[in-house]
């Protein structure tokens, strides 16, 4: 689909602007530890508008932002050990509402995400990352 190649951080604008024009109402994010995941979700969600700044769901599974142009659910998989921990928790629910779903680290739960979706892959070194974008349908 697309690719950014050697930006830094602090200018992923770009990868922002890609997300916002595509407008996915499911976006995977995956990358090592300290790639960027988080740090793009906070600039994504900011520039949509929310009234809230975006933190971290690590520890409470989901966050909600409200913007102007819908809600958006951000989850993060990370200390996920099976998949009915997403059921039980009421997760995948969420699917079902109309706005956007932005899940970091996806893998544990892959096969039990309707598609299509947009996965991003995010690598780093060296003060710059790479961005890969696929469209799963």
């Amino acid at each position: 689909m697309k690719k950014f190649s050697q930006i830094s951080e602090e200018n992923n604008g770009l990868v922002v602007d890609y997300i916002l024009k595509h407008k996915p109402q499911i976006l995977l994010l995956t990358g090592e530890v300290g790639a960027g995941k988080t740090t793009l979700i906070k600039k994504l969600v900011a520039k949509m508008g929310a009234l809230t700044p975006a933190t971290s769901p690590t520890y409470g599974l989901l966050n909600e932002y409200e913007t102007p142009n819908g809600i958006i659910y951000h989850s993060d998989w990370y200390r996920i050990q099976d998949p009915e921990e997403l059921y039980d928790a009421g997760i995948m629910e969420y699917f079902n509402l109309p706005a956007m779903f932005i899940i970091e680290w996806p893998e544990i739960g892959l096969a039990h995400i309707p598609k299509p979706y947009i996965k991003l892959e995010i690598s780093h070194g060296n003060g710059h990352r790479d961005y890969s974008f696929s469209e799963i349908s």
